[in-house]
C-alpha cells in the first residue's frame, strides 16, 4: 500500500503540475530581476500541487497534522501574487510555530516543560523554539532561489524521517518526488513562497513533534546544509551593516552561481552533503552524523573561498 501511494502521488503530482504550468505562468509568472538566478519568464506557486495532493493522500491514511502548515502556505500563495505586508507574513509564521511548539509541549521535544520546572526556564524555552521555528521557515524560503534546492533537500530530509519516525510523510515525499522532476534545472517551474514556507513547516514540526530529542537532532543535522548557508549568511551580512531583512543574492549557493557554476552542480553538491549526514545517522550513529555536518560546513567554508564570488564583491553589484 505504501509504495502504492508513493506511485499515485508521484505520477499524480508530475501530471497535476506539468497541466497547471500555462494557469501559473499566466497568473504566477516570475520575471526575471537583478537577484534572480534565471533569465526567462517562469510559473511560481507549483507548490500549491504537492500540498494539496499530499494533503489528500495523508487524510486518505488518517494523517492530519499536514493541516497545521496549509494557513501559512495559503498566505504564501497571497504573497506569490500580491506584494503582502511582512508583518502579516510574520504573525502567520508566528502563529504556526506556536501551534507546533503547544503540540510539542504535549508530545513531542519540549514535553518536558509538563514538569515542575520553573517559568524562567519555560519562558526561555518557548522564545528558544519560537526563534527557531521561524528562523527555520524563513531559512528555507531564502534557500528557494536555485532550481530543486529546496525540494530536494527536503525530498532527502523527510526520507530520512520516513526510515526513523515517521512514515507518514511519504504522500509528501511522493509528490515532492513528482515535483522535482519539473523544478530540476532548467526548471519549468518554481514552488514559490506557498511551497517554501509550507516544507519550512514541516521540517520545524518534524524536528520539534518528536519526543526523542537524538533523533530531532539527528534530523536537524540532516538539513544543514542549507539551514547552515542561510545561517552564516545572515551573520555575514549583519556584520557587514547591511539590513538582513532586505532581498539580496549573498548565500553561497547564488555566489557559486554567479560565480559559474550551474544550478545543477550547486544543488547536486547540497543534495549529496544532505545524503551523506542522513546515511551517516541512519546506518552508523548521531555522533558520526554530527562529526559529518561539521566536516560537511567546513567543506563549505573551503568551497566560499575557492570558487564563490567573493562576499564583499557580491554585495557591490
Amino acid at each position: 500500500m505504501k509504495i502504492t501511494y508513493l506511485a499515485l502521488t508521484i505520477l499524480i503530482t508530475y501530471f497535476a503540475t506539468l497541466g497547471l504550468i500555462p494557469f501559473l505562468k499566466f497568473n504566477f509568472g516570475q520575471t526575471p530581476n537583478k537577484r534572480s538566478s534565471h533569465n526567462k519568464l517562469t510559473p511560481s506557486a507549483g507548490g500549491i500541487v504537492f500540498i494539496f495532493i499530499s494533503l489528500f493522500f495523508s487524510f486518505l491514511s488518517s494523517y492530519f497534522r499536514l493541516i497545521l502548515y496549509l494557513p501559512l502556505a495559503l498566505i504564501g500563495l497571497y504573497d506569490d501574487k500580491y506584494e503582502l505586508n511582512p508583518l502579516l507574513r510574520y504573525l502567520v509564521q508566528l502563529i504556526t510555530v506556536i501551534l507546533i511548539t503547544l503540540i510539542s509541549i504535549d508530545n513531542g521535544l519540549l514535553s518536558f516543560l509538563k514538569n515542575d520546572i520553573s517559568y524562567l526556564v519555560m519562558i526561555f524555552c518557548l522564545l528558544i523554539s519560537i526563534i527557531f521555528g521561524t528562523a527555520i521557515i524563513n531559512f528555507i524560503n531564502f534557500m528557494d532561489g536555485i532550481d530543486g534546492l529546496v525540494a530536494g533537500s527536503s525530498i532527502i530530509f523527510l526520507t530520512t524521517v520516513f526510515f526513523t519516525n515517521n512514515n507518514n510523510v511519504l504522500p509528501l515525499i511522493g509528490a515532492l518526488l513528482g515535483f522535482i522532476l519539473l523544478n530540476w534545472n532548467p526548471a519549468k517551474i518554481f514552488m514559490g513562497d506557498v511551497g517554501s514556507t509550507f516544507l519550512g513547516a514541516v521540517i520545524f514540526g518534524e524536528i520539534f513533534i518528536n519526543s526523542n530529542f537524538k533523533e530531532s537532532f539527528g534530523l536537524f543535522l540532516v538539513i544543514i546544509p542549507i539551514l547552515g548557508d542561510a545561517f552564516f549568511c545572515v551573520i555575514r551580512r549583519y556584520f557587514a551593516k547591511q539590513n538582513i531583512f532586505k532581498p539580496h543574492k549573498l548565500h553561497l549557493y547564488q555566489r557559486l552561481c554567479s560565480n559559474g557554476w550551474s544550478h545543477s552542480k550547486v544543488t547536486s553538491i547540497y543534495l549529496l552533503s544532505s545524503i551523506f549526514i542522513s546515511l551517516a545517522y541512519i546506518i552508523i550513529n548521531l555522533e558520526i552524523a554530527l562529526i559529518s555536518s561539521i566536516a560537511i560546513l567546513f567543506v563549505g567554508f573551503l568551497i566560499d573561498k575557492k570558487f564563490a564570488l567573493p562576499f564583499k564583491k557580491a554585495i557591490s553589484k
